[in-house]
């Protein structure tokens, strides 16, 4: 069992303790945030040129790529791997953000979308939807101040009133 780390800065960490490991981090400054807000470093095992990570013990990796030996393995045990600026998110907000907008593969290059899809037949509005989160997006059935992107047919729809183009 886990010992209990001390709630720090209102940043509470997940299921009792936040051990994280970081890849190719030039600002050793989110490291230092990571520590001062209750998470723990997780030190390497072994010694030598190669690095060795004690994956039962990791839960976050920070990395802004995911060209690392253990990437296979850490994927298979589910182990989120996130870009820097989920730290920066997760201070900000007090919580531990969501990890899918974050993720450094580029197979979802689609993170940090939200979209919302206006007005298309049921047929089109699903498969669109589906893509757009196969490929890291997420989908929002309304028009909010998160919606990054409008699928839409042309701007006179109902809920794209309000808007006005660049």
């Amino acid at each position: 069992m886990p010992t209990r780390v001390p709630e720090r800065s209102g940043f509470r960490v997940v299921a009792d303790y936040n051990r994280f490991w970081h890849f190719l981090l030039t600002n050793l400054q989110i490291a230092r945030n990571l520590i001062e807000n209750g998470a723990m470093e997780s030190k390497p095992l072994g010694a030598g040129s190669t690095v060795q990570l004690d994956l039962q013990e990791i839960t976050h990796i920070i990395s802004s790529t995911i060209d690392f030996p253990d990437y296979s393995e850490v994927e298979g045990l589910m182990i989120p791997v996130v870009k820097p600026e989920w730290v920066d998110f997760s201070i900000l907000k007090n919580r531990i953000a969501h990890v899918r907008p974050y993720t450094p593969d580029p197979r979802f290059f689609l993170c940090g979308i939200v979209a919302t899809i206006a007005e298309l037949p049921v047929g089109d509005k699903e498969a669109i939807c589906g893509g757009i989160i196969a490929m890291g997006g997420q989908y929002g059935s309304s028009l909010t101040k998160f919606t990054t992107h409008i699928v839409a047919l042309n701007m006179d729809n109902v809920g794209l009133g309000r808007l006005s183009p660049p």
